[in-house]
Parts: C-alpha cells; sequence; structure tokens
C-alpha cells in the first residue's frame, strides 16, 4: 500500500513554526528558572548579613556546643 498524502509547504511551515515556539518556551523556561534562582541566592546572602550578625551566630554555636 502507497501513502498519496505529500507534504506541502503550508504543512512544512506549520511545523518549523511549532518547532520555533517549542524552543522559544524552553529558552524562556530556562531563563525564567535562572531568574528565579538568581534571585533567591540574592535574598538568601541579604538574609545572611542582615539577620545573622558574627554575634548571632557566634553565640549561639557556643549555646549549643555546651
Amino acid at each position: 500500500m502507497k501513502q498519496n498524502k505529500k507534504t506541502t509547504p503550508k504543512d512544512k511551515n506549520m511545523l518549523e513554526l511549532i518547532i520555533i515556539w517549542a524552543i522559544s518556551l524552553a529558552g524562556l523556561g530556562i531563563g525564567v528558572l535562572l531568574t528565579a534562582m538568581l534571585v533567591r541566592h540574592i535574598l538568601m546572602s541579604f538574609g545572611r548579613i542582615v539577620f545573622f550578625s558574627d554575634e548571632k551566630t557566634s553565640d549561639t554555636l557556643s549555646a549549643n556546643a555546651a
């Protein structure tokens, strides 16, 4: 049995569009993920600087060691 369906230029263009959209969405997702990770890292670093000064940290370590 022979298939008579031929690929038309319209089908090919649609396939190219789908592939381009998929790659674009994947790239966007990776960009959003990296941005979220960077923001989280900055906030965590800022939180450590603000909320955990050297005195508090050393006092806590001394209390836990005793």
